[in-house]
């Protein structure tokens, strides 16, 4: 019997504090590439949170189609701080055995089939989830190269470096569809950043512009929502904060779903009745400035707010720790905030080989 492997959670409590939510503003920051937020605030609060977010229709990144060469031509034509702000993914392929690539944190991550990999003259690692496969056709090799360092590797002849150009050059001629952002986007001209792109032969290039939904749900009932060490009730608060942010319909006043399909709602022990919304992002990648702002000020400002992030799944780097994403199970890796009167709650779901770190966050 094949053995079934689920995602790892951990779950950190805490009093809300100026400490703390640095840690969990740093948590967001290293979380490399989000592209799905749910958010769910008193309706009274609404504008609180939306003040923060951009307006719909803002261009939030861009699309487009390019070989390897032409993105390390565009990056490297960029400052180095801009290089650092850079978010960018390969995007409609499968990472677990197709060639990759993704930009975060100033740093290129590059994931390679073994076929291609023998014609690359670099030096890298054998994907951690190739080791113990004996067959060589089907396994897969990663290295990551410093993007703002990178003038000075190629200044002192670092052989990986040079024959990085050289494959992009010669070898990985294929044109890949990808997606990115910056960090600073909503400060940026999209217009001056289209033209320079398709200066450094990048072709197909699109803004992606942002949009967000508002869903109010009217008395919403939910259990006790009280913060605690008790893992059954926060379990129990996980659950209907997972079923709100879907804008579950048993919650709301026309319950109407047949017993038969869910009985939910009849098995909750409901505590109060709210006024809520859900703000929804989906699909498109949002920089780690914008979800830190919004979250300062749900934690700063607001008695109850739930903010989740869904990062995307299907990457070879998830996390600034140069750790290699899994996708055994399903290529979770994904981060959920509860406020609640004085108190905080922070979950991280990760796949289950993900070598990631989580629960680095105190609490108290």
């Amino acid at each position: 019997m094949k053995e079934e492997k689920v995602s790892r959670l951990s779950l950190v409590t805490g009093k809300r504090n100026e400490n703390d939510l640095n840690a969990i503003k740093s948590v967001f920051v290293n979380h490399n590439f989000v592209d799905t937020i749910s958010a769910l605030v008193r309706t009274s609060d609404l504008q609180k949170v939306s003040q923060y977010l951009p307006q719909n229709d803002e261009t939030i990144g861009f699309t487009f189609e390019s070989s390897l060469l032409h993105i390390l031509s565009y990056i490297l034509s960029l400052d180095k701080e801009i290089r650092q702000d850079l978010k960018l993914i390969t995007s409609n392929i499968d990472v677990t055995h197709e060639n990759s690539i993704c930009v975060s944190h100033g740093k290129l991550t590059i994931k390679l089939r073994s076929d291609i990999y023998t014609k690359s003259g670099l030096k890298l690692k054998k994907s951690t989830f190739s080791q113990g496969n004996s067959r060589f056709n089907t396994q897969m090799y990663i290295g990551r190269f410093s993007l703002t360092d990178f003038e000075t590797f190629i200044g002192k002849n670092d052989k990986n470096y040079i024959r990085l150009l050289w494959f992009a050059e010669n070898v990985l001629l294929d044109t890949y569809h990808f997606q990115s952002t910056f960090e600073n986007i909503l400060t940026r001209n999209a217009d001056d950043d289209i033209i320079h792109m398709k200066k450094q032969g990048i072709t197909s290039v699109k803004p992606v512009k942002f949009v967000s939904n508002v869903q109010e749900m009217k008395k919403c009932i939910s259990p006790d929502l009280t913060i605690s060490n008790e893992s059954e009730s926060m379990a129990e608060i996980l659950e209907w904060l997972s079923y709100a942010s879907m804008g579950g319909p048993q919650l709301t006043l026309e319950r109407n779903i047949d017993s038969y399909i869910s009985k939910y709602s009849s098995m909750m022990d409901v505590e109060n009745e709210l006024d809520i919304s859900l703000i929804s992002i989906k699909k498109i990648l949002v920089p780690s400035s914008i979800i830190t702002e919004v979250f300062e000020n749900m934690y700063k400002s607001l008695e109850w707010g739930y903010l989740l992030t869904n990062g995307v799944k299907n990457i070879i780097s998830a996390y600034s720790d140069n750790s290699e994403h899994s996708i055994v199970s399903d290529g979770a890796n994904d981060v959920i905030t509860f406020c609640n009167g004085d108190d905080y709650a922070i979950w991280e779901i990760i796949d289950s080989d993900d070598s990631h770190k989580i629960g680095a966050i105190k609490g108290n």
